[in-house]
């Protein structure tokens, strides 16, 4: 084989390898939203990457409950298309959903 078609086999191999890797990677949907503070708890939020699964609708009492006290636990619905999101998450959100779980048993 001369050299020229070794370059060029090599060079396609190396190709071939960067396509493939790039489609096994998942591309990430960012769902944070503009600030980083807890609108309820007002302490710094960390970013987790969440999978998008697909969940039943909680109750109205649990959304209520959601938007007044733990609107930054993890989610429960995410845009759909995306197999992985970004979210912001508040610990002390995330333990207020506990607490309130406990209390109603949903």
């Amino acid at each position: 084989m001369n050299n020229k078609l070794r370059v060029f086999v090599a060079s396609l191999v190396a190709l071939l390898g960067i396509m493939l890797a790039g489609c096994q990677s998942e591309k990430v949907c960012d769902a944070r939203g503009p600030d980083e503070i807890c609108e309820i708890h007002h302490r710094m939020m960390q970013t987790v990457v969440v999978e998008n699964e697909k969940k039943p609708l909680p109750s109205r009492e649990y959304l209520q409950a959601r938007s007044q006290g733990f609107i930054h636990s993890y989610p429960f619905l995410l845009p759909e298309g995306c197999k992985k999101c970004a979210v912001w998450i508040c610990e002390d959100c995330v333990r207020a959903e506990e607490e309130w779980k406990r209390n109603h048993q949903e």
